[in-house]
């Protein structure tokens, strides 16, 4: 499913300089995507510091980046407990209620959190977003019960359309059963048609900025191998840690040039711009894709030296 909820104001507003924050490593680390190492650093701080909030908080992020979600549960609901004052937490316990599917406790949690503070706009956003996962749910529930339902149809069609990208619902209530997995159909002939391959591309880097989970994987080839001959269910599951854990991520492709190279395979070469919340760069990409059905579908992708 898309993941509807961004995990925002990861930290508290600080009152000392930059310099003087002693937490400054260990948001470097976590920058960096180094999340082992942040939690020996934050550990090691709460180990001196076992009350403070900010350092309670930034564990709890840690937490939910290594995909210890009942651990960054724990702490941030102590957080609300001890400081109910606050938002943030509240706000971050509902991503992480969404993200086992308690669209209730999300709802509440986010509740909770404009309750506390009317004017925080993610909060307002984020419940929103519950709101139309509900009712997507409710309306698909329906279509279940009356396939002829015409007007449920419509309604979930127009929740859907809230997003660029289709709202995937829970596969336990999917109304339209999955295709079945198409072979790879290398074209006809050597012409290929490079808008409608760079459309594809230019749709994977927009789901990749939506944060739209189920529409990024779906641009991957069945035959897809990761790079370093990764399991792809652990790349996937990477992938998806990724694409969940920023506020907003944008995705900018300069220079592509298509290039066929043989077996029906083309590649496409471009720069990436990557930018989030909290990290940015600019690489080299090539994306080799295989026609699969009607779609063009990414077989490897592998960063270059631009």
């Amino acid at each position: 499913m898309r993941y509807l909820l961004p995990i925002l104001s990861l930290f508290f507003a600080l009152t000392t300089s930059a310099a003087e924050d002693p937490l400054a490593t260990v948001r470097a680390l976590v920058d960096g995507n180094q999340f082992e190492a942040a939690a020996a650093g934050v550990k090691s701080y709460l180990k001196q510091q076992p009350s403070d909030p900010q350092g309670r908080f930034l564990y709890g992020v840690i937490l939910t980046e290594q995909g210890k979600t009942t651990q960054a549960i724990e702490i941030f609901t102590a957080l609300t407990q001890e400081y109910p004052e606050l938002p943030e937490p509240h706000n971050n316990l509902a991503v992480l209620f969404a993200t086992q599917g308690d669209y209730v406790r999300a709802r509440d949690a986010l509740l909770v959190s404009i309750n506390t503070h009317p004017s925080y706009a993610t909060a307002h956003e984020n419940l929103g977003d519950i709101y139309a996962r509900m009712a997507g749910m409710a309306y698909d529930k329906a279509l279940h019960l009356d396939r002829k339902n015409e007007t449920a149809k419509a309604k979930l069609g127009l929740v859907r359309n809230l997003f660029s990208n289709p709202l995937a619902m829970p596969a336990s209530t999917a109304t339209v059963a999955a295709p079945k997995t198409a072979a790879v159909t290398p074209p006809a002939t050597t012409t290929i048609d490079t808008d409608k391959i760079m459309a594809a591309v230019q749709a994977w880097a927009n789901a990749w900025s939506q944060r739209d989970v189920d529409a990024y994987l779906s641009f991957y080839s069945t035959h897809f191998k990761p790079a370093n001959g990764r399991p792809r269910s652990a790349w996937q599951k990477q992938r998806t840690r990724r694409l969940r854990a920023p506020a907003f991520i944008e995705i900018k492709l300069h220079k592509p040039q298509v290039t066929l190279s043989g077996s029906g395979e083309v590649q496409v070469h471009f720069i990436q711009e990557y930018r989030s919340d909290s990290y940015k760069d600019r690489i080299g990409k090539r994306l080799s894709l295989v026609q699969e059905g009607d779609r063009w579908l990414i077989s490897s992708e592998y960063a270059t030296s631009r």
